[in-house]
């Protein structure tokens, strides 16, 4: 049994039984698959995110960021996935006790890694059970990489909603153990973060060498090593705005919600505003307006609520935190089937706006013939005292509250079900339960107070056990 430090879960759009062909052929056999080139590809934007920020106009520069990342790529070493490039070799090793195969990867320019499978289990997919390896790797390190450190590895296959995930989970051996309190600077936190960062894109690399399309990236954090926590950041931050962490299946059309009836809505809120409200309120602090906007926000929900597990019941309720004048909520009740959307506003001037505005809505039959009750739709209260814990999808527009408010939200997200998703605009606390409780990644929409896409965190409730099961009591 080993504690999990971190995980990186990538959703394909492939057979499972197709990854983890490719995944035996990898770690049985050391072939990874081979490229043309002599590095890494660093992945490209997924063209639906990435339009979400470049609908208006930008100066952010996808180069800067794949640069960033080449920078780190020359770096690193194999962990086991890393596709051969030009000049790369991969051979067999002598087998130890307890292996099922062992390989060296020589990286051209670079030292060579050891990577060991001392244990693997089978899934026919029929149910939730995964396809995986438990892997040793042995990584250069030190002055001329005369020193070798060992990372412990989970690398495992499942069928999804949408085709497969592949989760990497790194465990917390006696390497990683040692670096907890190290200052970030220090040159065995410096590995450690390298090679967390490199465990997605060798991933990704190993990917898109087999044709496997990338649909979603998420990050989960276990263990509060502010290294790990800062590199898993970093990770989702550097790619939030289009390479990766939401795009489209192969066989989804998109979108799922009816566009012409999202511009109607849009164009009609837009009209009523002025009706509803005398001018924009000047509040300061926590309680500054911002609205999303409708079909932003719409391409936003139907990018997660259309990959969900059918167990996480995504359309059971939406709730939105601080809603405001009810765009986030006029949304998701008029173009998704979310059997309850309820937003919570403690602001009784934006409060009242929304439930005229709601009046309008039912009156031009945006609701879909379901009886819809203004003062039940919008709820004057304080998202601390008011119970949303049977949520699915919550959303928090929260870029202007404080840090206090945000983290007592955060713990109170903890009473949310296992695949219920927040949306919150800003990053949730680093607090050891809130970490363990979730995993992230990022996602982005266009809001009324910007003319750039709004960087957002998606966070996804799961629940874990303290300790992993690797499969084999002899390990």
């Amino acid at each position: 049994m080993a504690k999990e430090l971190l995980a990186v879960r990538l959703v394909l759009d492939a057979p499972p039984e197709k990854v983890a062909a490719a995944l035996d052929k990898a770690l049985l056999h050391g072939d990874p698959g081979s490229l043309q080139k002599e590095d890494l590809p660093m992945p490209d934007p997924i063209l639906l995110e990435w339009q979400e920020f470049i609908r208006q106009d930008c100066t952010f520069s996808s180069e800067a960021l794949r640069h960033g990342a080449k920078d780190v790529e020359r770096h690193s070493c194999s962990l086991g996935l890393r596709p051969l490039c030009r000049g790369d070799k991969a051979s067999p090793l002598p087998l130890q006790p307890f292996d099922d195969f062992a390989f060296e990867v020589n990286l051209a320019k670079r030292a060579a890694s050891r990577i060991r499978v001392l244990g693997r289990w089978t899934s026919s997919f029929e149910d939730d059970s995964a396809h995986g390896f438990f892997l040793k790797v042995e990584v250069p390190f030190g002055p001329e990489y005369l020193q070798r450190i060992q990372l412990s590895q989970l690398c495992e296959v499942k069928r999804s909603s949408v085709g497969s995930e592949l989760t990497r989970r790194l465990l917390c051996d006696d390497f990683l153990q040692q670096t907890r309190h190290e200052d970030m600077k220090d040159s065995t936190v410096a590995i450690a973060r390298l090679h967390s960062f490199m465990i997605e894109i060798e991933a990704r690399a190993w990917a898109i060498c087999h044709g496997f399309a990338l649909i979603e990236s998420w990050r989960g954090l276990r263990e509060d090593y502010p290294w790990a926590l800062k590199s898993a950041e970093n990770a989702v931050a550097a790619y939030r705005f289009g390479s990766g962490h939401s795009g489209p299946a192969q066989k989804e059309v998109w979108p799922l919600f009816d566009t012409g009836r999202a511009q109607s809505l849009s164009e009609g809120l837009f009209e009523m505003l002025p009706a509803v409200c005398n001018k924009r309120m000047e509040l300061q602090g926590a309680l500054q307006e911002g609205n999303v906007e409708v079909e932003s926000f719409a391409s936003l929900l139907d990018r997660i609520c259309r990959r969900a597990d059918s167990c996480a019941d995504i359309f059971r309720r939406f709730v939105d935190l601080g809603s405001g004048r009810g765009m986030a909520v006029f949304t998701a009740h008029a173009l998704f089937p979310f059997r309850s959307c309820v937003g919570f506003e403690i602001s009784p001037e934006y409060n009242e706006s929304a439930r005229l505005l709601a009046q309008w809505y039912v009156k031009e039959g945006f609701a879909n013939g379901m009886h819809v009750l203004p003062d039940l739709m919008f709820i004057q209260g304080d998202v601390l005292t008011e119970d949303w814990s049977d949520a699915s999808v919550v959303f928090a527009n929260c870029v202007t509250w404080p840090s206090t408010l945000v983290a007592a939200v955060a713990r109170k997200a903890l009473r949310l079900r296992p695949g219920a998703v927040m949306i919150s605009g800003k990053r949730l606390p680093s607090e050891a339960a809130v970490m363990r409780g979730f995993d992230f990644r990022g996602e982005a929409c266009l809001g009324d107070w910007t003319p750039y896409a709004v960087e957002l965190w998606v966070y996804q409730r799961i629940i874990i056990s303290e300790f992993v099961d690797i499969k084999y009591q002899n390990i």
